[in-house]
């Protein structure tokens, strides 16, 4: 009846078979009368496919969700695409809409864009970079992050966004920052005294 009122109908089933279940897809085209051609495909083999790929994704998307570092996605216009948990909490937004209303580049401490904005170029030329720079959050937080970039081709190898996986390096950039002044006061300390080490 579907099939006689809107031209054709297409219908999913699975049948109970020896060796398991099995998925078709038939296409039921109404013909003069009361017949109808019915088209059936075997599709078993892509519906497994399908449900591989949906799990492989559920893993992936949880893996990145519970990844400490930030990983994001950053489209050819300097938009971000995706990103996890992790990035959010560094940029102090409350979701992906929030962030994507700025420029990714916006988020990077002024003294730092021209750096970031050059490694932005060289990895849409197809080079994987890195970059250490500081981040200032939307609350004013600023924090300094290690970011390693790749390019994503698409299928003609065109590069059509990059991956970045992001650190937040301020506690050991303030520690080795300590390390230094009480390496300075140390032989300040020792030319005061004359003290030989």
């Amino acid at each position: 009846r579907t099939a006689t009122e809107s031209g054709s109908a297409r219908v999913s089933y699975t049948r109970p078979m020896p060796g398991g279940p099995r998925a078709y897809e038939a296409q039921i085209i109404p013909l003069a009368g009361d017949r109808s051609l019915a088209i059936v495909r075997h599709v078993s083999d892509r519906a497994r496919i399908e449900a591989e790929l949906f799990g492989n994704a559920s893993r992936l998307r949880a893996i990145l969700e519970a990844t400490p570092e930030c990983v994001k996605v950053v489209s050819r216009d300097g938009r971000l695409a995706e990103m996890n948990p992790a990035g959010l909490a560094m940029l102090e937004v409350p979701d992906l809409a929030s962030a994507q209303r700025s420029s990714l580049v916006d988020f990077v401490a002024p003294e730092h864009r021209a750096a970031f904005t050059d490694m932005t170029r060289r990895v849409f030329q197809g080079e994987t970079a890195s970059l250490t720079f500081e981040l200032i959050g939307r609350q004013g937080t600023r924090r300094w992050v290690e970011s390693s970039a790749v390019p994503l081709r698409d299928a003609s190898g065109r590069v059509e966004s990059f991956l970045t996986v992001t650190r937040d390096v301020t506690a050991r950039r303030r520690a080795e920052a300590a390390m230094r002044e009480s390496e300075r006061r140390l032989t300040e300390a020792v030319r005061a005294y004359g003290i030989g080490i």
